[in-house]
């Protein structure tokens, strides 16, 4: 089978629930109290804004923040207007009229036009400009007064349905306002189809078309990267570009595959995937050319906005540009299945400090060797301009005599950050090592690879200097248009093909990615876990396209769970958990799940042999883990505390042979330092 056209037709998990109704999109609030929250219409936005109320401080926080937003907007724009029609530009450089006296210094109220004259000579682009710039405000205005309403909404179940005030939400974690929010569900029946909510739940309604997205761009369903003649390949995932192909696949209102919940039925059938093809190929050619006749506009807004942004940091902190910063590429290439974004901005945080130093440590000595010499000579060149000022300060009368010094005193600053620290040497195989324990979907091979410039040059695509962030906002009104109407184009067949095959109906839930079940019996890499060799021969062979690329399913997994501890497994990855356990010494497998008591003191000292290296001093209390929830989460405790690391090798030991040839106890799967 093509891995890309895939002809498996829609698969549904049967269950006896009562199914979703289609219902509108709106938030069904009765006048009593006690059914105030009964049956949420639409739970998926409900527990989403949820989610933005909490992360944004509360109501008044996000009040706040809206109207000062809204207020920059609007003097960015009028500024921006009015210097191109108050100011007597000509006056300004000095071309003056015959018989002015040159040696009187130009006043203010010279350059500055009165409002008679103001009036009277505004042009009809300024005209235009703040025509759009009062339409962009008021189409604002009314998303802000939408938002308003729906966070006024959730203020008051945050107040009566899980007791907490707007003042206190910047006091309580998100954790703790999930499970009150499962907690009401039991009091309130926010969704009449289920009798509790689960964490998966939560996440996978708040995170339905986030799954999707990731999921098409690890598959290379959706490719952000291209070719282009002498600069080779780029990653270019700009937000305007993914805001609108997330409109464009899921929204309902923008004619996406979805009606709220659910996957339209004509989706579910192989026989009209090419009529659909040919539909959604259309419906990017008419965005890309609407795009390109509004690039103008869009590309002028974006360079005001750039200016006004980035000016303070290039005239008080030019290296500002060279800092390193996590793409926009990598945040979704990188993200998890069911993470939110604190948890991925976590991740991510705790990985930078690697990838800095990564990238300082691949500084080219070519590169240097030019960049050194350049440094030094724009540093002289703007030192002698600034030395002539002090005795006389008519250099500056000179043409672009100061942009010109200031310039070079910024390309110097710049180049500066292209010359190696010295005293400062890294281990790139240590860098990469821990960067990967983060950034689970990396390639394993980069970790022996680390030091050679292909590995480098890859990670570049994660890791970007800010100057490119910059460009990527610079430059995405114009290449955006060109992308959906010839590289998506192309891809319409696969992402028709890839929603009916990988989604899921969840009784309770709708319609969900596949992969964001989580299910490893599904989407397992068997080089995760340890094979009987009796059984390797006759395992059947798996079907590469349930495979998720870079082995993601299982440290996903992991990582779920020990963000949600109160999480159950699904019910085909609890194996790997338990498996995982035994990874800690084959005679756990025994003491623990055979009741082979005889084993106990081996299975203890195997696990107090980890346990103590972690917590000096302390014993690990396993004789009273007999519950099977509890051992799961004692064992995501301790991998945590070891990090995460797959075993390419993995073997299987029978019986009771605790102890090798050499001695010591086989900790499988773990690192040799760390014991």
């Amino acid at each position: 089978m093509n891995e890309r056209n895939y002809i498996t037709s829609y698969q549904k998990i049967v269950d006896c629930d009562e199914e979703l109704s289609e219902v509108a999109s709106i938030y069904n609030v009765a006048k009593s109290s006690k059914t105030k929250w009964n049956h949420i219409k639409n739970l998926d936005s409900f527990l989403k804004n949820i989610y933005n109320y909490h992360q944004d401080g509360g109501f008044w926080h996000r009040f706040t923040k809206d109207v000062v937003d809204l207020l920059t907007t609007l003097f960015t724009a009028l500024v921006t207007i009015v210097s191109f029609e108050l100011f007597n530009y000509f006056i300004l450089q000095k071309k003056l009229p015959p018989g002015h006296d040159f040696t009187r210094k130009i006043s203010v109220s010279e350059i500055v036009a009165n409002s008679e004259e103001f009036f009277e000579n505004f042009s009809v682009f300024s005209k235009t400009c703040l025509i759009i710039s009062f339409m962009i405000l008021i189409f604002r205005v009314i998303l802000i007064i939408k938002n308003w309403i729906r966070y006024w909404e959730i203020k008051q179940f945050f107040r009566e349905a899980l007791g907490i005030q707007d003042r206190d939400v910047q006091d309580v974690t998100w954790e703790e306002v999930k499970l009150l929010t499962m907690e009401a569900q039991a009091t309130f029946r926010m969704c009449v189809n289920k009798n509790f909510l689960s964490e998966l739940d939560l996440y996978h309604r708040i995170l339905r078309f986030e799954n999707y997205f990731i999921s098409m761009v690890q598959r290379k369903v959706i490719a952000f990267n291209f070719k282009i003649p002498y600069f080779g390949e780029i990653y270019f995932a700009p937000p305007s570009l993914q805001f609108l192909l997330k409109r464009l696949l899921f929204d309902h209102n923008f004619g996406g595959a979805f009606k709220k919940w659910y996957l339209k039925e004509e989706y579910k059938h192989a026989e009209n995937r090419a009529f659909l093809a040919e539909k959604l190929s259309l419906k990017f050619f008419h965005v890309g050319w609407f795009c390109l006749v509004i690039s103008p506009i869009t590309w002028i807004i974006q360079v005001f906005h750039t200016v006004y942004c980035y000016f303070a940091f290039l005239r008080l902190n030019p290296s500002f540009f060279a800092i390193k910063v996590w793409s926009n590429y990598a945040k979704v290439s990188l993200r998890h299945y069911n993470e939110l974004d604190h948890e991925l901005n976590a991740r991510l945080s705790r990985s930078y400090k690697f990838a800095e130093q990564y990238m300082n440590c691949h500084s080219s000595l070519l590169t240097a060797s030019i960049v050194l010499p350049l440094s030094y000579i724009t540093s002289i060149m703007s030192l002698v301009c600034f030395m002539f000022s002090l005795f006389d300060s008519e250099i500056f009368d000179v043409d672009y005599m100061l942009p010109r010094a200031a310039g070079l005193a910024i390309v110097a600053h710049g180049l500066r950050r292209c010359v190696p620290i010295k005293n400062e040497y890294y281990c790139p195989k240590m860098l990469m090592t821990n960067i990967c324990k983060e950034l689970h979907n990396l390639p394993d091979i980069w970790k022996e690879k680390a030091h050679t410039s292909y590995v480098r040059n890859e990670f570049s695509n994660f890791f970007k200097c800010t100057f490119n962030h910059i460009f990527e906002l610079l430059f995405s009104p114009i290449i955006t248009p060109f992308i959906f109407m010839f590289k998506m184009r192309e891809k319409s067949l696969e992402i028709i093909d890839f929603l009916r095959y990988f989604t899921v109906e969840v009784p309770g839930v709708g319609d969900v990615c596949s992969f964001a079940l989580m299910d490893i019996g599904k989407h397992e890499n068997h080089t995760w876990h340890p094979v009987k060799p009796s059984v390797e021969s006759a395992r059947p062979e798996y079907s590469p396209p349930n495979v998720i690329d870079n082995d993601k399913t299982e440290p996903l997994l992991h990582n779920f769970s020990f963000n949600n501890p109160n999480s159950k497994p699904p019910q085909n990855s609890e194996s790997f958990f338990y498996a995982d356990l035994v990874s800690l010494g084959p005679v756990i497998n025994e003491g623990v799940f055979k009741d082979n008591d005889k084993n106990l003191p081996k299975q203890t000292e195997a696990v107090n042999t980890l346990y103590s290296q972690q917590k000096p001093g302390s014993l690990y209390d396993f004789n009273n883990c007999t519950d099977n929830s509890n051992l799961f989460h004692d064992v995501l405790y301790l991998d945590n505390l070891t990090g995460w690391k797959k075993n390419p090798t993995p073997t299987y030991v029978s019986g009771s042979s605790y102890y090798n040839s050499s001695g010591p106890p086989s900790l499988h799967g773990l690192d040799d330092d760390k014991l």
